[in-house]
């Protein structure tokens, strides 16, 4: 029965530590932390520059939001068409309920006004390997409703699977959960929109470890061959996405090997226990 037992248990840890949580499984172990560990590699576009002398701990552990009238300071500027990939190395993010992770920039809403937002955005895929990533089908619609500012690109909602949309509320001294979308402020994300392209893509929605971030600069076409624009795109200084952090929202633990090896050698123990009582 022992053996039956430990097969069992075995079977669940190596279970976890290959990464085969589904969506909404109930063994699911939340990681140690939510945010991007570590950057893979950044190309900067023009404009670029700001936050480069603190890179990369800028854009790496919990964002810094200054609320919706003021942007943050604690950004990285990616620049004219600039991207960057980020890693997670101790957790990966699943396709769970509602939306699995959250990009934050430092948007801003122009006086107040819901509707005339300073935006700066950027396209946002994922990635398993870090090799082959799959798209959000981001979707400008420039003859939607203009914002109190006058322009369709001044209205979040002509934007749709964008990053930098969206003020940040949440940084660490105000004690709002990064983690909770309703409350956190950025740009969420549902790996469950791009389900069926990343299977064809052969990239497994519940395992992301790497997201790709890139700039949509001034001549980037969305999903229905609209030029993509933003308010950031009509300043002469504009300096492209401005990066604060990322945020998993469902992550699950990557288990390292020395805790896997640690967890069979108890396993052992007790089984070489067990048979010493019986002995007895």
């Amino acid at each position: 029965m022992f053996f039956k037992r430990r097969g069992l248990v075995l079977m669940i840890v190596l279970s976890v530590f290959s990464g085969t949580a589904s969506r909404g499984e109930a063994s699911i172990i939340p990681g140690p932390d939510p945010f991007a560990d570590q950057v893979v590699k950044v190309s900067y576009g023009s404009g670029a520059g700001f936050g480069q002398d603190s890179f990369p701990d800028i854009v790496l552990g919990p964002p810094e939001g200054t609320g919706t009238l003021w942007g943050s300071t604690d950004v990285l500027s990616l620049g004219d068409g600039g991207w960057i990939v980020l890693e997670f190395t101790d957790n990966y993010i699943y396709n769970g309920e509602g939306k699995d992770f959250t990009v934050f920039e430092n948007a801003i809403l122009v006086g107040g006004a819901e509707d005339n937002v300073f935006t700066e955005v950027a396209s946002v895929a994922v990635s398993d390997d870090g090799n082959t990533f799959v798209e959000f089908p981001f979707d400008y619609d420039p003859d939607g409703p203009p914002g109190s500012g006058g322009a369709s690109y001044k209205n979040p909602d002509n934007f749709r699977d964008f990053a930098g949309v969206n003020p940040v509320i949440s940084k660490t001294s105000n004690g709002i959960d990064p983690t909770d979308p309703e409350f956190s402020g950025g740009d969420s994300f549902d790996l469950n929109e791009i389900a069926g392209k990343a299977t064809q893509a052969g990239v497994d929605v519940n395992h992301i470890r790497f997201i790709k971030i890139t700039d949509t600069g001034s001549n980037t076409l969305d999903v229905n061959g609209d030029i993509v624009d933003d308010a950031g795109n009509h300043l002469p200084f504009g300096n492209g996405f401005d990066l604060d952090a990322v945020a998993g929202v469902n992550t699950v633990l990557i288990p390292e090997p020395a805790t896997i090896f640690f967890f069979i050698g108890g396993l052992l123990l007790v089984r070489k226990r067990r048979k010493k009582l019986c002995k007895e």
